[in-house]
């Protein structure tokens, strides 16, 4: 399948596709069946959406006749080099939050320092 990770099996119909983050997928696939706009007979195609924690904000990327199609349509994000965290604020691509280590930063008493 390519150099891209293979998507994850959540359901019998339904798969997850991982790409930059870690924990959140990038996007679902579904087999469905659906029926062509020229009228003809019900076909299964898979469906790949953009996956979103929020309903409302998942986005259709396309129809695909074959797992691998629908798998290579869900492409990786770009990071601009000049946003990449480094140093022990870094996760990966991702920076860690900012609370516990702006306040250790400030020298502002935490509740373990207390």
């Amino acid at each position: 399948m390519s150099g891209l990770p293979k998507p994850i099996r959540v359901e019998r119909r339904m798969w997850v596709c991982m790409r930059n983050d870690p924990v959140l997928p990038k996007a679902e696939i579904r087999l469905v069946r659906r029926t062509p706009m020229d009228g003809g007979p019900t076909i299964e195609q898979y469906r790949v959406i953009t996956w979103s924690i929020v309903p409302e904000e998942r986005r259709l990327i396309g129809y695909y006749w074959t797992l691998h199609e629908a798998n290579a349509a869900v492409l990786y994000d770009v990071t601009v080099p000049d946003t990449v965290v480094q140093g022990q604020d870094a996760f990966g691509a991702y920076k860690a939050a900012a609370g516990m280590r702006a306040a250790l930063d400030m020298g502002v008493p935490t509740p373990d320092s207390v």
